[in-house]
């Protein structure tokens, strides 16, 4: 049987770094306001997802010492988050602009700023992404 805690603290993770994704996608989205509907569109969904998130990790909190069951069944569940938050968290890294003090560098970020919003691709595994973190969330929490 496997150490509630440790179940625990390892789900807790996931949230935490689920919520600061959506927090930089919110930023970015903040950032550029005006410039783009479908980034905004984002934003919210991940706004969105934040309260849910929250949710979660004090369900984790509160089940993790009283229900050792419920802390694996959060354990399987928050594998699939997981996955979900990873690949959200590249997604978001590689839209970053690259910090640099040199005038190259500082132009290429403002040429990756500037043109990021274009790229439909990447809005749509953004989304897909929140999408899937949103399922997730919905199944782990009405179970």
């Amino acid at each position: 049987m496997s150490d509630p805690f440790s179940v625990a603290s390892g789900a807790v993770g996931v949230i935490s770094l689920g919520l600061q994704v959506c927090g930089q996608i919110v930023s970015y989205a903040q950032a550029v306001r005006g410039q783009n509907d479908d980034i905004q569109y984002l934003a919210t969904k991940a706004e969105q997802l934040r309260a849910p998130l929250k949710d979660l990790r004090e369900l984790i909190e509160e089940t993790k010492d009283s229900s050792p069951e419920t802390a694996n069944d959060l354990k399987e569940k928050t594998k699939i988050l997981r996955s979900y938050v990873e690949s959200l968290e590249k997604k978001v890294e590689e839209a970053k602009p690259v910090a640099s003090q040199s005038i190259n560098g500082k132009a290429r970020a403002g040429f990756k700023k500037a043109v990021y919003p274009f790229k439909k691709d990447a809005l749509f595994e953004i989304g897909a992404c929140l999408d899937g973190m949103q399922e997730t969330l919905q199944t782990t929490l009405l179970t």
